[in-house]
């Protein structure tokens, strides 16, 4: 980003601090579709993301005083109110975690490294495959794996232990190679 770029987005959060409509408006318009995506890939249902996202910018806007442009960029910060505010919805929703089986401390130890996976995998294939995997699955591995949120973030996050978490990124794993395996056998034999 430019410096102009940095000086029109500190300008244009200054007017939104004023409550000037037109520059909020114009902020949501620019940060929207992106933010949107993020929601998305914890919510399945498009109205609902688009709830959560209105919820996520009136916390950005009841909290724009507290960005501070020298800690990160603004989207980051954005981001991170929005990807909360999705959490939010999954932990009302949590009941679901409670049949999830966990791995013993020995088994979570052994979760691979997550950049192996990245020089693997198509991008949008893989996107639709994790889009497939149920709730708990797919926010967790989400949270750690795109997003890069550590295992301690996701379980104050999303209200389940740290060896939890490391469980069902460790089984989320797990389906998406079987998922891929399944494929690769279809499409190329044994």
């Amino acid at each position: 980003m430019n410096p102009l770029e940095i000086l029109d987005e500190v300008g244009l959060i200054g007017k939104c601090l004023q409550n000037d409509r037109s520059a909020q408006k114009e902020l949501v318009y620019h940060y929207a579709p992106a933010l949107l995506t993020v929601v998305r890939r914890y919510v399945h249902d498009d109205h609902f993301a688009e709830d959560y996202l209105q919820e996520g910018f009136i916390q950005i806007f009841q909290n724009l005083h507290q960005y501070d442009p020298n800690k990160g960029k603004l989207f980051t910060w954005m981001r991170t109110i929005a990807i909360h505010a999705a959490i939010r919805h999954y932990k009302l929703e949590k009941k679901r975690l409670n049949g999830i089986q966990t791995l013993s401390e020995t088994e979570a130890d052994q979760i691979q490294d997550p950049g192996e996976w990245n020089q693997i995998m198509d991008c949008e294939h893989i996107i639709g495959l994790i889009q497939s995997l149920d709730d708990p699955y797919q926010k967790v591995f989400n949270l750690f794996v795109i997003d890069g949120f550590s295992h301690e973030e996701i379980s104050g996050m999303i209200g389940i232990n740290i060896s939890n978490s490391r469980s069902i990124l460790f089984r989320a794993r797990q389906m998406l190679m079987q998922m891929l395996s399944a494929q690769k056998v279809l499409q190329y034999g044994k």
